[in-house]
């Protein structure tokens, strides 16, 4: 019987986050339910007219949700989140699931070319992409992940921790749950090289390097060829696999997405990871129109470029138009949206009809 229920949501969740409300105001008629994440950030406006949310808490909700339980006449139905320093945040605590030996005993992924030493944990460093990306929802987490300035408006407040904090935390899942691997969720490790090379250091001084830590991250093609020497200190440190989002191999899709990357820097990518040894999880998106159309060329050239890749996971997304990504607007405007303009239809860039 809990006072309050927080709700996190994709846009792909939306509907299914509503229903969750509706159902748990059935069972629990004087619970306040409130909706958080990226969709209720972006679209605030959409969650309050369903009715199912009481209150929702824009951008990051650690220090004021705490705040919203203790005294909810303090706060109105829409607002922002006081923005954490992230290095006083506490870690999570992952004993809150009761299975969680079992989750960091289960291989995550499941890849036959791949497997993650067990336990396996997942951390998050950075909160939030630098890039502006036209296809993807990254600029909503400008958005997202913001503190207020001198008059009150929102700027965008990309940050991560420091290498301190970040190898406190894996000392402890190591003394505490023996773990042998670790996903980075960060959407770019490399946002800061030297802030990677710090850590590196501090793996090996704190013996995690030797004590055999293995780990997966991210990164684009074009921090890759600007750090390859930083690549090899990676994998020396424990580095196996790196999910790289080439995107596309054609210029056209490549400038019409403002990736900021060319083909060539693509592939040099996919060379410097091989010369290091390095796994790669290659995702791409296939089947993009631009103001000219859909060009099979495209698709060809990049099916051409990922093969060269060599990847041990191949991860092709068929063209959503996500809203809050600059290019969702393009797509609704010329009217060039498949069937229904519903969230969870623009959401879910894995289903394999066309949009």
């Amino acid at each position: 019987a809990p006072d309050f229920l927080g709700i996190s949501i994709h846009s792909v969740e939306f509907s299914i986050a509503v229903k969750a409300a509706e159902l748990a105001k059935e069972s629990l008629p004087d619970v306040k339910i409130v909706a958080g994440g990226i969709h209720p950030t972006m679209f605030p406006g959409e969650c309050l007219e369903t009715g199912a949310f009481d209150y929702v808490l824009k951008g990051e909700g650690e220090l004021s949700l705490p705040k919203l339980v203790e005294d909810p006449s303090a706060f109105p139905q829409e607002f922002w989140g006081e923005t954490p320093d992230l290095d006083l945040v506490p870690f999570p605590d992952r004993e809150i699931w009761p299975d969680f030996k079992e989750r960091m005993n289960t291989e995550p992924i499941g890849l036959s070319t791949f497997r993650f030493p067990l336990p396996f944990v997942e951390l998050i460093n950075t909160r939030g992409c630098p890039f502006r990306c036209s296809f993807c929802c990254g600029p909503g987490e400008h958005q997202l992940y913001t503190r207020a300035d001198d008059q009150g408006n929102r700027k965008a407040y990309i940050r991560g921790r420091s290498v301190a904090s970040v190898i406190s935390e894996l000392e402890m899942l190591v003394n505490k749950y023996q773990i042998r691997s670790v996903m980075f969720h960060d959407d770019q490790f490399i946002s800061s090289p030297k802030w990677v090379h710090e850590f590196i250091d501090a793996l090996h001084k704190s013996g995690l390097v030797n004590y055999g830590l293995k780990w997966v991250t991210s990164s684009r093609a074009d921090i890759i060829c600007q750090n390859p020497d930083l690549i090899g200190k990676m994998v020396n440190a424990g580095l196996e696999l790196l999910i790289v989002g080439f995107e596309s191999f054609s210029p056209r899709i490549l400038t019409w997405f403002k990736k900021g990357v060319t083909a060539d820097q693509n592939h040099l990518a996919a060379e410097i990871l091989r010369k290091h040894g390095v796994k790669v999880w290659a995702n791409y998106i296939l089947g993009v129109p631009t103001d000219t159309g859909w060009h099979r060329e495209d698709d060809l050239m990049t099916v051409e470029g990922i093969l060269r890749a060599g990847p041990v996971h191949y991860s092709p997304a068929f063209y959503t138009p996500v809203p809050g990504s600059e290019l969702y607007s393009f797509y609704r405007d010329n009217n060039l949206i498949i069937g229904d303009e519903d969230s969870e239809c623009l959401g879910n860039r894995g289903a394999v009809t066309p949009k």
